[in-house]
């Protein structure tokens, strides 16, 4: 074993508050954590995040915590190879600035890496957060992490380990990319060999994200979609990054057998319905706005 088993790697862009959660939850929620370190990687100098970092670092000053600034805003990979360019663990585990990490997390993780080159786990919204029907939508229907793994062989970076032998072989993350980084970077794994599994106790919780917060992050999948079919045609096509906007109009139409599986009755099938259209709207005008 190396001097750090474990290397944290956080990104933040402009969230001091989110960077304080994950970090004292990582902590509080995981008392069996050894021979680690944490990095936070700032995007953009913001000078809250960094005062954030410099008080987790004194607050917490019998633990390994370091902190990396570019002064540029150059998305949230290019932060992360930062971070693993400083880390000294042979194992790389990424966490998002905002979620919160479970008890059990780390103990999951040292369990489940032993045998395999990469992990994911849970990323759980709890509905109890939910403040209204966009929100509620993301409870029900975000980040379904297995199903991920197992058809398209990558797991979100708000909760994704790999070894870091593993993460050299494929060339770390496509730094250019603001979206569609983790998948593109599992699936490389996945074409080099790497032994991938899903961990069911490896566990965040992330908030939901508002309407506003939803179009945004459509928006910036749909230009992740673009960049990746003008970066890899060879890989991605401009037909596939329509899939998204085809998918949830057919979401309206398909999925009223189905919407009794969301398990919640709090959210009407007309609310569904509204938050779809929504989503489809949001997609068309994206795609208009990178075509």
């Amino acid at each position: 074993m190396k001097d750090k088993y474990l290397s944290i790697i956080i990104p933040v862009y402009k969230d001091s508050e989110g960077l304080k959660e994950t970090v004292v939850s990582l902590l509080g929620n995981n008392k069996e954590l050894s021979d680690f370190e944490i990095i936070i990687s700032i995007d953009g100098g913001d000078k809250g995040d960094i005062d954030t970092a410099i008080k987790l670092i004194n607050d917490h000053p019998n633990e390994n915590i370091t902190w990396h600034s570019n002064l540029l805003n150059k998305g949230s990979y290019y932060a992360r190879n930062i971070g693993a360019k400083h880390a000294v663990g042979e194992v790389l585990a990424f966490l998002d600035a905002g979620v919160y990490v479970q008890c059990g997390w780390y103990v999951s993780l040292k369990k489940g890496i032993q045998c395999v080159d990469y992990i994911g786990g849970p990323v759980r919204v709890p509905e109890k957060w939910a403040k209204d029907i966009f929100e509620l939508y993301e409870s029900i229907t975000a980040f379904p992490v297995k199903e991920y793994m197992e058809h398209n062989h990558f797991a979100p970076t708000a909760n994704m380990v790999v070894r870091k032998e593993m993460f050299k072989q494929v060339g770390g993350f496509d730094g250019r990319l603001f979206s569609g980084g983790d998948g593109l970077f599992g699936t490389n794994v996945f074409e080099k060999g790497g032994r991938q599994l899903f961990v069911e106790n490896l566990v965040v919780l992330h908030a939901p994200r508002n309407k506003d917060a939803l179009r945004s992050k459509i928006s910036r999948v749909t230009k992740g979609y673009t960049d990746l079919y003008k970066l890899y045609p060879e890989n991605f096509n401009k037909v596939r990054s329509f899939i998204p906007f085809i998918k949830s109009v057919f979401n309206v139409f398909l999925r009223p057998s189905t919407f009794k599986s969301y398990r919640s009755q709090k959210f009407s099938y007309g609310s569904f319905v509204k938050v779809e259209l929504f989503i489809a709207y949001c997609h068309f005008v994206s795609r208009l706005k990178y075509s």
